[in-house]
């Protein structure tokens, strides 16, 4: 049976890893947009206070291990544009090439997760303004914190935008979070969302909230 996953991160190859315990003689493909595998992007915002040494660090496995160990066809820089349900085919490019490819499955998962929302604002592309999500993204804010960088402002104050404020200040940011609704951590009950406020505001953060 042939399977094909598209997304190499956690639950792309999680799901990669079962089927590889389960299955004798398994035919797994996976299809991922970038070039790195299976990573824990919760540890990115520790890279930059330097509590974890280097962004590489947070990779658990290697896409030549899936490879090599495991007997997965890991595929990198494979961006998957359209799936054909009828003849069980998925369609794509190789991004650094521009080619086609095409590859057939019995069994098809798709775990390509979420990608950075930017909005539509006036500037946006401008130098210094940044996502976080992936390793290459964390290199390029380590890269610009290079330069006489004093002030970040954070948009959002979610779980990564909490911790990146966190690992700011610890490496002496002056760091003003800008939440879109009227509390920190939105999801968490408002006497939870409290003790977070009263946390960050003791660690001298500015916070600002604009509530629509």
């Amino acid at each position: 049976m042939k399977y094909v996953i598209i997304g190499g991160d956690a639950a792309g190859m999680s799901a990669a890893m079962q089927i590889v315990r389960a299955k004798q003689n398994h035919d797994i493909t996976v299809l991922e947009r970038g070039e790195i595998y299976s990573y824990g992007q919760c540890g990115l915002p520790y890279t930059i206070s330097g509590i974890v040494d280097e962004p590489e660090d947070v990779i658990a496995r290697s896409v030549e291990t899936f490879r090599n160990k495991y007997g997965i066809n890991a595929k990198i820089n494979h961006n998957v544009t359209n799936v054909d349900q009828d003849n069980k085919e998925v369609h794509g490019t190789i991004t650094t090439t521009g080619e086609p490819f095409k590859y057939e499955y019995d069994k098809l998962l798709i775990a390509s997760g979420a990608s950075p929302v930017n909005p539509n604002w006036d500037g946006i592309d401008l130098s210094g303004i940044f996502h976080v999500k992936t390793i290459p993204d964390t290199k390029d804010i380590l890269s610009y914190l290079k330069k006489d960088v004093k002030n970040v402002t954070i948009v959002g104050g979610g779980y990564i935008g909490l911790e990146m404020a966190e690992n700011f200040k610890e490496i002496g940011k002056n760091v003003t979070i800008i939440q879109r609704g009227h509390q920190l951590m939105s999801p968490f009950d408002s006497d939870m969302a409290k003790l977070i406020h009263n946390e960050a505001e003791n660690k001298t953060l500015m916070l600002s909230s604009v509530n629509q």
